[in-house]
């Protein structure tokens, strides 16, 4: 009888012991980002914004968004623009690779998980943007030679049929 008491008991603890665990596990996850804006608050907000590095990762990729723009009707300048930040790109877990060995001699603290998670969103996120501008931009200067040319060729038949009906 008494073996049954103590386990009864010990079960009785056990079950007393999930069950602390579990609210403590609810307390924490309560104190997490619950929507997109407190995850990117969180996120934003883990970024040491001072950091050189940093500062010129924005500004590489503010210039290539300005070279993007200014450019914009110049094909062959973006032909070039678009291949390097493809290249880029499919680069960015090498590249982050890299970094999360020698992040000591560049950083203060170590970004560069195995996921790849800060590499994607700062590195590859914002030059997936400007490739998609670019994308556009290509399809809109596609577009207008396109037109161009078959008014060209309309006006190419056009002066064909003067002459054989002269």
């Amino acid at each position: 009888m008494e073996d049954l008491n103590s386990t009864i008991n010990s079960f009785g603890s056990f079950m007393g012991s999930i069950e602390d665990h579990l609210h403590q596990l609810l307390r924490q996850s309560s104190n997490s980002p619950q929507n997109l804006y407190e995850h990117w608050e969180a996120f934003s907000s883990a970024i040491n914004w001072q950091e050189r590095w940093i500062q010129c990762l924005v500004a590489f990729h503010v210039f290539c968004l300005l070279l993007v723009c200014i450019f914009r009707k110049n094909i062959d300048l973006q032909t070039a623009v678009f291949l390097v930040l493809i290249l880029l790109v499919a680069m960015a877990e090498r590249i982050n690779s890299y970094c999360s060995i020698h992040w000591r001699t560049f950083a203060k603290q170590n970004y560069f998980d195995e996921h790849g998670v800060f590499a994607g969103l700062l590195f590859s996120g914002p030059l997936l943007m400007i490739l998609l501008l670019q994308l556009i931009n290509f399809l809109a200067l596609t577009s207008s030679a396109l037109i161009k040319s078959k008014r060209l060729q309309l006006v190419h038949q056009s002066k064909k049929k003067e002459v054989k009906t002269d």
